[in-house]
């Protein structure tokens, strides 16, 4: 096989089977030629099937692994044992200084340590953000229909379906006594001229 550039995966597969068929390689060429070809296929696995980078807790988690460590390991790094549970368990994010112990301690990337992760906190204020849009929503909807009245009374929502609009907009307008006073007061009423005792029309 002649050596050249990877670039389709016909030259791939041809490529690995010439890597197997050198892997017991005794001469000083062959193994040349081996090298040669492992780099090649490499570069062409690193174009084609990228692998994304840990997150920072899988990446803390495989060192703990390599190394036999224990969160007790982690606390001089990280903080009291309860801190170091909250970091594995997702609960709270690492800060500055914890990402800066642990590059130190153990040379995992700062890249991978400062990366975003989603954690508990996040997650709740993402649900407290949708059930926020949902319930606003609901009162639009609710605004729109005819059936339901809605009103605020001391920070809470009140949905009354058998109060009026009239009286439920009288309730929490802040309308004064005198000018419900003078709503109150009978109209005028029209007379004809038939019905005058003035004499011009009599």
């Amino acid at each position: 096989m002649t050596i050249k550039p990877i670039k389709t995966h016909e030259d791939y597969e041809a490529a690995l089977a010439e890597v197997e068929n050198l892997f017991d390689a005794v001469s000083q060429d062959d193994r040349d030629r081996l090298e040669v070809l492992a780099t090649l296929v490499e570069a062409y696995e690193a174009r084609q099937f990228p692998i994304a980078p840990p997150d920072p807790i899988s990446a803390i988690l495989y060192e703990m692994e390599k190394r036999a460590l224990t969160r007790k390991d982690l606390e001089p790094l990280i903080g009291p044992s309860g801190r170091v549970s909250e970091i594995l368990n997702r609960q709270r994010p690492l800060t500055v200084t914890m990402i800066r112990n642990l590059h130190q301690a153990y040379g995992i990337p700062t890249d991978i340590l400062m990366a975003e992760y989603p954690t508990a906190r996040t997650s709740d204020s993402a649900a407290q953000t949708t059930d926020t849009v949902d319930l606003l929503e609901k009162l639009r909807k609710i605004k729109e229909s005819s059936e339901f009245v809605v009103r605020i009374d001391d920070g809470k929502f009140i949905i009354n379906p058998e109060q009026s609009h009239s009286s439920a907009l009288a309730a929490g307008s802040g309308v004064s006594s005198a000018a419900k006073q003078r709503s109150k007061k009978p109209k005028a009423k029209l007379v004809s001229p038939r019905q005058s005792p003035n004499k011009e029309y009599a």
